[in-house]
């Protein structure tokens, strides 16, 4: 039973950090584009490695 509880608890670790990130999103004030940009490297959508460089060059120019 335990092992069941760790592997549920482990399970729940992307929701939890997903919803903590949305919460934090939603108190910054970002251009879409930018959102967008960081949604798409996050999700390694979009070739990844592109869109995080191109999210870290936004974030460095503001």
């Amino acid at each position: 039973m335990q092992a069941f509880i760790f592997a549920l608890t482990l399970a729940d670790l992307p929701v939890i950090s997903n919803f903590i990130g949305a919460m934090i999103a939603e108190a910054l004030s970002l251009s879409k584009q930018t959102l967008g940009l960081a949604l798409h490297a996050a999700g390694g959508a979009d070739g990844g490695d592109r869109a995080t460089r191109q999210f870290s060059r936004r974030i460095c120019r503001q």
